[in-house]
């Protein structure tokens, strides 16, 4: 990563580098993924929606995963920072990398404040929800600042509500050690300002207290090497299906010859074998999708979901977006006449809204309070900003259906895709079975999927409970 020179920088983002990381991450089975880039001021949202593209396909790819995303400063672009936040990564880190004054030697083309005003973004965005998403930021030391600069900086860190903070050191760079384009940093060993003990006016010593999160969370940059690279640890181990085999569904010639655009949305089950069980249509922009997207998913494998160590069924959401693009990749065909949902997990959650299991478990009735959505939305262009209304409806095994969720979600000029992201409480009267939840954008039906609840999931019988809402 070092080693790239700015003039060779692409003028875009290549999906396929998205998808090695991904293929990567399943390959080697990781519990934990740290996503990071080099600077790309020179994209308009500085990489924002490739980093979230990324964290969306890698919990995809490998459910159950964690994410941590190491991410540029996006030079103080607000919304940014909010595409990248809107896809919850369980971390998100950003450097400061040193002390405020040196940082017009060690960064120059950054600002220390504006990098303490991405981490006070990032926390008030979790809203000091202690189960959310964890703030992180890192430090080289041996630049020539002092003890007292470092806590200084600790310090600043505590007060926008950085969670964890690591602190290194780097090698200066020369011929026989070179990295691509870094220049060396020249360390003053001057006497610096600072005797590496902070004292109060009447001459007592401050203490800096430094909060730590929950022992999960306790990372240094050794543990977090070995969470990544070793084995996972020999115990019951729960995790979500994971894709092996997937056949992507043919375009209908009458669509393909009228250049439409659509997505199809299936409920289905994945059983304890990891085949696709029981696959209907929720929805779709148009029924000829149907078909051939259900002849496709029937081909798929999984390796089967775990609960303690013991294979189980799960609902699965599986939503099609059928694309017509040219030879260079991009988009040809019809635009979508409304809004639809192009991707879909839910997941049991806790009173806070935070994951509690994989995507697709079922729901424990009195132990999950919670559904947790995490959504994608494709929209037509259209050639102003606009804030658009939606609703979310549940509906019971019986048919009820009851509004849980009213928000606005804000849409940019000729955006054609935002994050949705949001929780639902179960309510303690809802019957055991196969729930739907159905999404309407601008009173438009969008799209929507399906979980599982129950006071004993164990026992319960999802799979005769699916079937009873075939067609």
């Amino acid at each position: 990563m070092a080693s790239c020179h700015s003039e060779e920088r692409s003028p875009f983002c290549h999906s396929e580098e998205r998808s090695d990381e991904e293929s990567a991450a399943a390959e080697l089975g990781l519990s934990h993924a740290v996503v990071t880039s080099v600077n790309r001021d020179d994209l308009s949202d500085g990489g924002a929606a490739h980093f979230a593209a990324t964290i969306r396909e890698i919990r995809r790819r490998v459910p159950g995963c964690t994410v941590e995303v190491l991410i540029p400063d996006f030079c103080g672009d607000a919304a940014a920072l909010e595409t990248v936040l809107a896809e919850s990564p369980e971390i998100l880190n950003h450097n400061t990398e040193t002390v405020r004054r040196l940082y017009h030697r060690v960064r120059p083309e950054a600002r220390y404040e504006q990098s303490l005003e991405l981490l006070a973004r990032a926390d008030a965005y979790t809203g000091g929800n202690a189960g959310a998403m964890r703030t992180k930021s890192g430090l080289m030391v041996g630049l020539g600042e002092s003890v007292g600069e470092v806590i200084e900086t600790l310090s600043d860190l505590r007060s926008v509500g950085c969670d964890i903070v690591t602190i290194g050191q780097y090698l200066q760079p020369y011929e026989k050690r070179r990295v691509g384009a870094a220049g060396a940093v020249v360390v003053s060993r001057a006497k610096s300002p600072g005797t590496g003990r902070r004292e109060t006016e009447d001459g007592r010593h401050a203490v800096l207290k430094v909060r730590l999160p929950s022992a999960v969370y306790r990372l240094s940059a050794f543990v977090l090497l070995s969470t990544v690279a070793t084995a996972p640890p020999v115990r019951a181990q729960t995790r979500g299906a994971e894709i092996v085999r997937q056949q992507k569904a043919t375009m209908p010639d009458t669509l393909l010859k009228g250049n439409a655009q659509g997505n199809v949305i299936l409920i289905a089950r994945i059983d304890k074998k990891g085949a696709v069980q029981d696959a209907h249509a929720l929805w779709a922009t148009h029924p000829d999708f149907v078909q051939p997207t259900l002849a496709a998913v029937q081909t798929w494998s999984f390796r089967p979901a775990l609960a303690d160590g013991q294979p189980i069924e799960i609902a699965a959401n599986i939503v099609f977006p059928f694309r017509i693009k040219d030879e260079k990749g991009k988009l040809a065909g019809r635009e979508l006449l409304g809004p639809a949902i192009s991707d879909l997990a839910l997941f049991p959650a806790d009173a806070s809204g935070r994951r509690t299991a994989p995507e697709g478990f079922p729901l424990r009735k009195g132990a999950d309070p919670r559904v947790r959505a995490e959504a994608t939305l494709d929209l037509p262009a259209v050639d102003k900003a606009r804030t658009l209304p939606y609703k979310v409806e549940a509906i019971s095994p019986a048919r009820k259906r009851t509004t849980v969720y009213e928000a606005t979600v804000s849409v940019a000029r000729k955006q054609v895709s935002v994050p949705l992201r949001f929780s639902i409480p179960v309510g303690a009267d809802w019957e055991d079975g196969v729930w739907l939840l159905r999404l309407s954008v601008d009173s438009a039906d969008s799209g929507g999927g399906q979980f599982w609840l129950a006071r004993d999931p164990a026992h319960f019988d999802f799979a005769a409970a699916l079937r009873r809402l075939s067609p």
